[in-house]
């Protein structure tokens, strides 16, 4: 049985404006406001996106509430913090 490969990349700057698409008024709870929508596929390892965020991929979307952050790691992988 054949093994997948994880590629690990270097860190790159925590900007991630690169894959900003615009913004989305949204609902949470009993709040309303405006999300940053993000292309989830065009974030790169080290970018951080601070919530309220909305990430959208090919196959999910993501939400990052106020207060809380995603950071993308070496792997590709999304850990969200709370701020």
């Amino acid at each position: 049985m054949s093994k997948p490969h994880v590629a690990e990349r270097a860190l790159k700057s925590e900007d991630s404006s690169h894959a900003r698409t615009g913004t989305r008024k949204i609902l949470w709870g009993n709040r309303s406001g405006d999300a940053q929508v993000y292309r989830w596929e065009a974030l790169e390892p080290g970018n951080r996106v601070a919530g309220p965020a909305i990430l959208e991929g090919i196959n999910t979307n993501y939400f990052v509430p106020e207060g809380w952050t995603i950071f993308v790691d070496r792997f590709g992988n999304g850990a969200r913090t709370k701020r």
